[in-house]
């Protein structure tokens, strides 16, 4: 019998290779000063949500923040991606030479019937019984699909440009009415008060624009959803520390995901003591980049739901996150 070779490099996991190299990608751009996730495309189409123009999904979670790191890193201006089976389902083509962007499917198999979990069973059982099923029956299996920018597809019909609207304002006045948090305009600095669950604002004259009011106050919300009585975060960490940097990555990501359902532009210079405090979190631990977008989605949902006078507890949030959407 043929002795084993054991130099013989093992398999790469793919999928967990996909995101190393996405993660090096970022720490490189940070160490230059460059934020990745600024905002490039046109907002005239209407909104400024990353899509699929076949499906209709709207991307988001790691998937949103993967094509915006695309966008920036190539310099697409429009907002729309596909699969390259969709493109030609759709009698467009992909240039040749193209190199598409990589997206994370999650999908979950239901061990007792080997098929896709069965959603409406799952949805019928108790909390208890959901936990308990779960555990015992299903497994998640993660793939990456690879996805196109429309500007790398011919044929593709152009952007259909709507009408651009003016953002509504008072839609984010009653996220600030009903954010739970007092708010004060006073002083020089904008900020959340964890041991008094206070947000101060400069005035709004003290602002170049509508814009950067309303973005600003945004993100000071989204800090204020750590408070224990709301998604319970650590708020300790004091400028410089690790658990400060990750608790602004959070907020970061959930200001552009705000940002992106309410038309805002959120394009502020950031201080650099700011980005290379995420560099640094991040090349300790990969992991913290995938963490700090996943919970920016759950302070996304919170702070959106203020503006109908929703109120999402701790609770109601936990283990909502179960990965992207299947639908691509």
């Amino acid at each position: 019998m043929a002795e084993k070779n054991n130099n013989t490099p093992e398999k790469k996991n793919k999928f967990a290779e996909t995101r190393e190299n996405f993660v090096n990608a970022v720490i490189e751009s940070l160490e230059k000063g460059k934020i990745p996730w600024q905002k490039t495309w046109d907002a005239d189409c209407g909104n400024n949500l990353l899509y699929n123009p076949v499906t209709g999904t709207k991307y988001k979670g790691v998937n949103n923040i993967m094509l915006i790191y695309s966008s920036y890193a190539k310099g697409y201006e429009d907002n729309r991606w596909v699969t390259f089976n969709q493109a030609k389902e759709n009698g467009w083509s992909v240039r040749k030479g193209e190199k598409g962007t990589p997206i994370e499917i999650f999908k979950f198999y239901d061990k007792s019937t080997k098929k896709d979990l069965d959603m409406t069973m799952y949805n019928s059982l108790s909390p208890a019984e959901k936990v308990e099923y779960f555990t015992k029956n299903v497994y998640i299996v993660a793939k990456n699909y690879t996805v196109f920018n429309a500007q790398q597809v011919e044929g593709i019909p152009p952007v259909e440009k709507k009408e651009v609207k003016n953002i509504d304002y008072n839609k984010i006045d009653k996220i600030m009415e009903n954010c739970g948090v007092p708010i004060t305009h006073k002083g020089s600095s904008a900020f959340y008060s964890p041991s008094t669950d206070q947000i101060f604002l400069p005035e709004r004259e003290a602002f170049h624009s509508e814009n950067d009011y309303y973005a600003t106050a945004l993100h000071e919300i989204a800090h204020s959803t750590g408070h224990p009585s709301r998604l319970n975060r650590d708020l300790s960490g004091k400028f410089g520390s690790k658990s400060y940097a990750t608790e602004e990555l959070k907020a970061e990501f959930a200001s552009v995901f705000i940002g992106q359902e309410k038309g805002l532009n959120y394009n502020f210079e950031n201080n650099i003591a700011y980005i290379q405090s995420w560099a640094e979190v991040i090349k300790n631990n990969h992991e913290v980049l995938f963490s700090a977008i996943k919970e920016a989605s759950k302070i996304t949902e919170m702070v959106l739901g203020y503006e109908k006078g929703k109120v999402l507890s701790k609770e109601l949030t936990k283990g909502k996150d179960k990965g992207n959407e299947v639908e691509i």
